[in-house]
């Protein structure tokens, strides 16, 4: 399995609290987040939350994968809106159903500054 999406489920976990937030969040089943959890700690060779029937805990060890983990996923995220924002432009065409008055009035003005903004 992907290592990502372990470190995701994860951190979704510790951040939701219990595995049913994090399952809602990430739109996916209890079973499946734990087993990626379980996964990952099997790769890591070493525990990373402490579970209970009600609860489940961080160890000393899955508090600092945390943090690292958190940062790694804040700093990816970042790097995609960064990566995106330069190809973030209108594409296709704009249809607007309004009055002729009110296009002739409000919008002719704004054609000119639209159609060389965007390639056509």
């Amino acid at each position: 399995m992907d290592q990502l999406r372990q470190i995701e489920a994860f951190v979704a976990v510790v951040q939701g609290g219990s595995f049913v937030k994090a399952a809602d969040k990430l739109a996916t089943s209890k079973a499946v987040l734990s087993r990626l959890v379980m996964e990952l700690e099997a790769q890591l060779d070493t525990r990373l939350l402490n579970r209970t029937t009600r609860r489940q805990s961080l160890t000393e060890a899955g508090a600092d994968y945390f943090e690292r983990c958190r940062k790694i996923l804040d700093d990816l995220a970042e790097a995609n809106l960064a990566a995106s924002a330069g190809t973030a432009r209108p594409v296709g065409r704009l249809r607007i159903n309004a009055p002729v008055s009110f296009g002739n009035l409000h919008l002719a003005p704004l054609w000119g500054g639209f159609c060389s903004s965007t390639p056509m």
